[in-house]
C-alpha cells in the first residue's frame, strides 16, 4: 500500500463464509419478538458437506503478526468463534453490528474515533443482549483517526 494511503473494511459478517442469511426463528433460545435470528446457512440445510472441525480448514495466521504493523483497520461485526446476527430493530430488519454503529455515529454527532465506535458498538449490542462482540483490529495510530473528517 502507497504511503498515505489507508484502507479501513467495516464487515458485518459471521466466520461462516457465505452471507447467505437462513430464516431461523428463535436461535440459540434467543427471544424471538424481533425475529432475531444468525446469519449463518448451515451448509446441510442445503445438502453440502459439513466439517467436523471448521478450524481445521482455516489458513493458520502467523503469530508473530502484529496489529501495530497493520496498514488496515479492520471493523467486524463479531470475533472469529461467533455469529453475527439480523434481527428486526425500529422496525427494519439490519444486521446488529450495523443498526448498533450507525447509532453510535448518530449519538456521537458523527464525531468519532474507531477506537469509541468499537467500544460504544459494543456496549449497545451487549445491552439490547445480543451474543456477538465486534473486533477492532489495525495499528494503534488508526484506531483513534476519526471516522469523518
Amino acid at each position: 500500500m502507497s504511503s498515505g494511503v489507508g484502507l479501513y473494511v467495516i464487515s458485518d459478517s459471521c466466520h461462516s463464509g457465505t452471507l447467505t442469511r437462513a430464516v431461523v426463528p428463535g436461535a440459540r433460545g434467543m427471544p424471538n419478538t424481533d425475529e432475531r435470528r444468525i446469519r449463518f446457512l448451515n451448509p446441510a440445510s442445503i445438502g453440502r458437506k459439513v466439517l467436523q472441525d471448521p478450524e481445521s480448514a482455516l489458513p493458520r495466521r502467523n503469530t508473530h503478526y502484529l496489529q501495530s504493523d497493520m496498514k488496515e483497520l479492520l471493523f467486524s461485526g463479531c470475533s472469529p468463534a461467533e455469529y453475527s446476527y439480523d434481527a428486526r430493530i425500529s422496525g427494519v430488519f439490519h444486521g446488529a453490528m450495523s443498526a448498533m454503529a450507525l447509532r453510535a455515529i448518530r449519538e456521537a454527532h458523527y464525531d468519532i474515533t474507531w477506537q469509541q465506535l468499537h467500544t460504544q458498538t459494543r456496549s449497545l449490542l451487549d445491552a439490547a443482549d445480543f451474543l456477538q462482540h465486534p473486533q477492532l483490529e489495525g495499528a494503534p495510530a488508526s484506531k483513534k483517526k476519526r471516522l469523518f473528517s
